[in-house]
């Protein structure tokens, strides 16, 4: 894609397109096709292995090829991903209207659980400056910049999508879950009835279950949609 728009002249809109579809098939292929390491016959630690390996090579192949032919498309056919699961993600809020069953203010704490604070910083200062440290302390994209003005739209603009980012993830974590009716999750095991009550019913089971409330209740929103996940 950057091929064909940095040296053909192409418009943006078609080769969006054709690559956004082309990675959505090979995700679906994915699931048709599974493969997996193990089925060599290779062990944990040769797995891990196998993937340095794997991340060197191509850390290096990145590192000498030029931005627009590699970093650059990548980054760009992420950013659509992105936006179309954001907006089937909001879609599914406005259908499904999922209800907040966490309490506004939770007074009991665990002795084995980490102090609010700097954890409570950190999380809101993420959403707030995200779009200066994507702009400054990125490794490329700084270097991408046509022109200082254009800073502040790139800058404002990164701080308002995560912000978005995070409001969807959010509502799956929360809300959304409520949504789920038959469960496995990673701490507790089988659940028959999720609620929120029930995921985050101790910080060890909360932090063990990791990223499991997302993609649950983000599944739940897009199945309110028609969406089969």
């Amino acid at each position: 894609i950057g091929w064909i728009i940095y040296k053909k002249g192409m418009n943006t809109f078609i080769p969006s397109i054709i690559a956004l579809g082309v990675l959505y098939y090979f995700v679906w292929l994915g699931t048709q096709i599974p493969l997996s390491f193990s089925s060599f016959g290779w062990v944990k630690d040769q797995q891990a292995s196998v993937w340095i390996i794997i991340l060197f090579i191509y850390s290096g192949i990145a590192s000498l090829l030029p931005v627009w032919l590699l970093l650059q498309p990548r980054d760009y056919i992420n950013s659509h991903q992105l936006l179309v699961g954001l907006g089937l993600i909001f879609l599914g809020i406005a259908v499904a209207n999922p209800i907040i069953e966490a309490p506004l203010i939770r007074t009991s704490f665990e002795a084995s659980a980490p102090s609010i604070f700097p954890l409570l910083f950190v999380t809101i200062a993420c959403g707030a400056i995200s779009g200066f440290h994507g702009l400054v302390s990125s490794g490329t994209t700084s270097k991408q910049i046509n022109s200082i003005t254009d800073a502040r739209l790139i800058g404002y603009g990164g701080m308002i999508g995560e912000g978005t980012l995070a409001l969807a993830s959010t509502i799956c974590a929360v809300a959304g879950i409520g949504l789920v009716s038959t469960c496995n999750l990673p701490a507790i095991g089988a659940v028959s009835d999720l609620t929120w009550s029930v995921y985050y019913d101790s910080w060890a089971h909360a932090s063990a279950n990791k990223a499991t409330a997302f993609v649950l209740g983000g599944g739940a929103l897009l199945e309110s949609i028609g969406y089969l996940t």
